[in-house]
This record gives structure tokens, C-alpha cells and sequence, in this order.
């Protein structure tokens, strides 16, 4: 479980089975950074984009199918 996937406020992972818990530290990293690391090497030829044209397009489906779906259409 994380319970802050977005931002990790306080980086970690619990790992809950067999009735207990156990915490998985994390170190913390600013993800917009890391996402705008990415996109420059990407630029530069260096590595491949993480996050590419389909996921974005996806993503735009899910926020269109909830819009359409709060207005009733």
C-alpha cells in the first residue's frame, strides 16, 4: 500500500499480508523533477520516455469518461 502515490509526503511502502504490516522505507524524490529529468534526456537521445503518447492518451480517456459521466451524458 502507499498512501500518498503522487507526492510521497512521507516515502514508503506497507507491505500488508498474513494479518500484519511491514513498512518499506523509501528514499524521497521530487517526482516532477524526475519526470522532467526524464523528458530532457529523452530530448537529448539519451533514454527513452518513461511516460510516452499512449499513456497520456489514456489518461485523457479516463478524465473525459469521468467528466462525461459527473454531467450524465
Amino acid at each position: 500500500f502507499v498512501d500518498d502515490p503522487w507526492h510521497c509526503q512521507s516515502p514508503g511502502i506497507e507491505l500488508r499480508r498474513d494479518g500484519s504490516t511491514e513498512r518499506i522505507e523509501v528514499e524521497k524524490k521530487d517526482s516532477y523533477r524526475l519526470e522532467l529529468e526524464n523528458v530532457s534526456d529523452a530530448i537529448r537521445g539519451e533514454d527513452a520516455l518513461l511516460l510516452g503518447r499512449e499513456d497520456a492518451l489514456g489518461q485523457a480517456r479516463v478524465l473525459e469518461a469521468l467528466h462525461d459521466d459527473a454531467l450524465g451524458s
